[in-house]
Parts: C-alpha cells; sequence; structure tokens
C-alpha cells in the first residue's frame, strides 16, 4: 500500500486495518509514519480497540521508537553544543538559557515518548537559535611570547659605605648609572567568535623605556628633531586599527573591493571609543 508520507490519517487508518488482519507487521511501519507528521497518532494508537488487540507488539514498537528518536535527537544536539561550546563555556547567560537547559537534560536522561516528541519540534531550532544569539559574541585572548632584548639605564643612589673616610662622607649620596639588559614578552590579542574560531589578531610591539628621537619636517627651516625620554614601558599596535580587525569586533558593512588589511575609515569618534573598551 502507497500513500503520501504527509496524509497522517490515512497511514493511520490502514495501520488499523491491518491491526484488524492481524498484520502488525505492516501495521506499525504505517503508525510510525503517521507519528512522524504528527506525535498525537502515538496516544491515538495507544487508545484504539484495533491496535490494542495487539498490545504488546505495539507497547514494544513505541519503546524502539522512542530510542531511535531519542538517538537522533541526541546526535543533533551533541553537535550543535560542540560546535558552540567555546562560546558555553564562557558565557553564564548562555548557561542558564532554558532551551539549552532543556537540551542537556534530553541528553542526560531522555524523556517519555510523548515528551520527547514536544522537545523535538522545539530542539529542531536549536542551531539557528544559538547561531543569533552568539552572533555578537566575541572573545579576546592575550597570548604572549619572548620578545627582543633591549637594554635600559637604571640610576642608583649610593649612601657613603660605613667606615668611609672624611671627603667621602662630606661628599654624600652618589648617583651612578649602569645599563641593564632585559626582554619583553610580545603580546597578540586574538579575537575568537562563539564557535572559538579566530577572526584576526593584533600584534603588539614593546616600547620600554629610553629615550627617543622624533623627526619632523618643518614648512621651514627643513627637518628638526625633538628628544623624548619614555620613563613607563607601554606596547603598541604595529599597525593602525585594520578593516578585520575593526569589524571582528564591531560589524560594519564594508564594500567587497575593500582589503581587510587596509586601515578602518569613516569611523566616527563613539565607534572608536566602543572599539576601545
Amino acid at each position: 500500500m502507497n500513500l503520501h508520507p504527509k496524509l497522517a490519517e490515512a497511514l493511520f487508518q490502514a495501520g488499523k486495518v491491518y491491526m484488524a488482519l492481524g498484520e502488525p507487521d505492516n501495521a506499525l511501519p504505517l503508525l510510525g509514519k503517521a507519528i512522524d507528521v504528527d506525535k498525537c497518532y502515538a496516544l491515538k494508537a495507544a487508545a484504539d480497540g484495533d491496535f490494542q488487540r495487539h498490545e504488546a507488539d505495539l507497547r514494544v514498537f513505541l519503546e524502539t521508537l522512542r530510542q531511535e528518536k531519542l538517538r537522533h535527537i541526541r546526535r543533533e544536539i551533541d553537535a550543535t553544543m560542540k560546535k558552540y561550546e567555546f562560546w558555553l563555556a564562557r558565557s553564564e547567560a548562555a548557561r542558564q538559557d532554558p532551551l539549552i537547559g532543556k537540551a542537556r537534560l534530553i541528553v542526560r536522561s531522555g524523556l517519555p515518548l510523548w515528551d520527547l516528541l514536544a522537545a523535538q519540534e522545539e530542539l529542531a531550532s536549536l542551531p539557528r537559535i544559538l547561531a543569533e544569539r552568539s552572533v555578537q559574541f566575541r572573545f579576546l585572548e592575550r597570548v604572549e611570547e619572548p620578545g627582543p632584548a633591549y637594554e635600559i639605564e637604571e640610576k642608583k643612589t649610593e649612601a657613603a659605605p660605613q667606615g668611609a673616610g672624611f671627603f667621602r662622607r662630606l661628599a654624600g649620596p652618589k648617583e651612578r648609572t649602569r645599563i641593564v639588559r632585559k626582554s619583553w614578552a610580545q603580546e597578540h590579542i586574538v579575537i575568537h567568535d562563539a564557535t572559538g574560531a579566530a577572526l584576526t589578531k593584533i600584534d603588539f610591539s614593546p616600547i620600554p623605556p629610553g629615550r627617543v628621537n622624533l623627526w619632523r619636517r618643518a614648512a621651514v627651516g627643513g627637518e628638526y628633531v625633538r628628544r623624548l625620554k619614555i620613563t613607563k614601558a607601554f606596547v603598541l599596535s604595529t599597525t593602525p586599527v585594520t578593516v578585520s580587525q575593526y569589524e571582528a569586533l564591531l560589524p560594519q558593512p564594508q564594500p567587497r573591493s575593500v582589503d581587510s588589511a587596509l586601515p578602518a575609515v569613516n569611523v566616527s569618534w563613539t565607534d572608536a571609543v566602543s572599539y576601545c573598551i
């Protein structure tokens, strides 16, 4: 008997006919197709006289169907949760979401057939919902690597040692300068999306304490230099903020012709502040 798979009532009635004829092996697959269209046919079969005549076969069939549905739902949930496990591990709001709680409950314990069929309809939207809720999620990972060595001047004040002569004590504390060799960690900020994929990376170079000459071309009189002293170390991005770095945190439509490695332009002051904080 060939029936359209969406004709649930016709499938159910055909199953009733087979049950009345004492052919549960032919009837139960038709019932399964009807249940796939409408879960209410599981309850209808349990209360139907023709199906009750083969109650043992019906019970085994419904339990087998429950196990199959459970395996299928678990596979889908596991695949979705694995895809977004990076986000779920770092977002308390995501972990408290009722839909995610229900999905984890099914994975841990399972449900009766009716509850499982009801949950299947809701959980079918789990991949889409997680994609929508996590689209704005960004995780910044700070990575340090050994950087270049540099030398700095350190000044130290030495008091007159105990037992020093008269003239040494008269001279008072002396300031001594020494050259110290140090190393500085190279820093990177890696920006991840909700799946843990690295969207882009911001490289920083260490700027150690010391003296620096700033050259500037003057309109009149050629070039001149300004000598500065850096008293406190800091890090500086190796490039201006690029299109890819900016869009990783503040998505903004850009023409396809724009190279993602170019500096971000047409950025308002407000957006620039939002990017920095």
